[in-house]
């Protein structure tokens, strides 16, 4: 994601040196995924929607089985 700048060597994209980049485009790119698991103090069908505009009881029933 180029958020540290190496203090030696070079971070390349492909045959790109990651400073030629812009960065800001590249960052549009990427997509983050964490790998800590943790749950929000709240309930089980908030933990699962997060993010979520709208849910209805169907989605979440599915979302559960499919979990399971």
């Amino acid at each position: 994601m180029g958020l540290y700048k190496p203090t030696s060597g070079i971070i390349s994209i492909g045959n790109d040196n990651l400073s030629n980049i812009n960065i800001q485009s590249w960052r549009n790119c990427i997509g983050y995924v964490g790998q800590d698991v943790f749950l929000f103090h709240s309930s089980i069908k908030d933990n699962i929607c997060t993010g979520v505009k709208s849910v209805d009881f169907d989605f979440l029933r599915r979302v559960c089985k499919y979990a399971t």
